[in-house]
């Protein structure tokens, strides 16, 4: 018999729930509605709203990026950008830590406290990001569109200073070789292109001019073995090459689609007040729970 009763208290009888909510109703009315009440109050004050929008970048012409390669492509000691790397530069560059402080803090119209509400980041669609797209989460009070729209144009900016000095110290080092190896030809008296069947005979000139000291086995495959007319026109056409890069600047339409739209990124206040009403029904649940244990007690 005591094993009998002790099974019966385990179970609950709907009618004794029905009469504590039918007794309680007062109570477990206020608790939904102060439930309901707060989440939407912090939902509507203290959640701050965020927006986003987005953009999609181009890659620049390859036509450039090759006739560059095709110009050095004998020339192994330098290291040049090819198309891949710009790429890879620009995606890296426009989701930088040091940029995006740089930007934003340099920008008058943000305040401090909404420069921390800021973050720009890949662009996502169904969970697959999209290439070379990105996406800008700013508060209300931000114009996102014109500042992401900004931003990118900044970025652009800084890479095209940084490949313009790159290309130029490159062309630069260039000429300095080619002018190094015309030397050696002068020294020789090695005007026109030399064969390698020749090459005993250059070891020769070598090894008998005392105004260098140089190792021919090393130089075989170097330059100076086109001699000085050929040398002489490369440095000419590695000048004019120098000069062209120079115009040249990487400055190319680079939005494929520009931040024109955005969207409420923060959640939905309605989904905010709904777990508000779920809080409130838990709480509900454990109230009745209690009183029911306190009624056998």
């Amino acid at each position: 018999m005591v094993k009998k009763s002790k099974i019966q208290n385990n179970y609950i009888n709907l009618s004794d729930v029905m009469r504590v909510i039918i007794k309680e109703k007062i109570i477990l009315f206020f608790i939904l509605l102060i439930s309901i009440i707060t989440t939407h109050t912090y939902a509507s004050f203290f959640i701050t709203k965020k927006f986003s929008t987005h953009v999609i970048i181009k890659d620049p012409d390859v036509i450039f990026f090759n006739r560059i390669n095709k110009f050095f492509e004998n020339y192994s000691k330098v290291e040049i950008f090819k198309l891949k790397d710009y790429s890879e530069n620009i995606n890296s560059q426009i989701l930088s830590n040091d940029n995006v402080s740089l930007f934003f803090n340099n920008n008058k119209n943000l305040k401090s406290s909404q420069i921390n509400q800021i973050s720009i980041n890949k662009l996502m669609i169904d969970r697959k990001p999209i290439h070379n797209g990105f996406q800008l989460l700013y508060p209300e009070e931000v114009d996102g569109l014109k500042l992401l729209n900004e931003y990118i144009l900044f970025v652009q900016s800084k890479i095209i200073n940084e490949y313009n000095d790159t290309f130029d110290k490159l062309f630069t080092n260039y000429i300095e070789y080619l002018n190094y190896q015309k030397q050696i030809a002068e020294r020789i008296n090695l005007d026109f292109p030399q064969t390698y069947s020749n090459n005993e005979h250059i070891s020769g000139v070598l090894k008998n001019n005392n105004d260098i000291s140089i190792n021919f086995q090393s130089y075989v495959n170097e330059n100076y073995t086109s001699g000085t007319k050929v040398l002489s026109e490369k440095i000419l056409i590695s000048k004019k090459m120098k000069q062209s890069i120079g115009s040249n600047n990487f400055n190319y339409a680079i939005f494929l689609e520009k931040a024109a739209r955005q969207s409420v990124h923060s959640p939905n206040l309605f989904k905010i007040t709904f777990v508000g009403l779920i809080i409130g029904i838990l709480m509900s649940c454990l109230l009745i729970l209690f009183k029911l244990n306190k009624d056998k007690i």
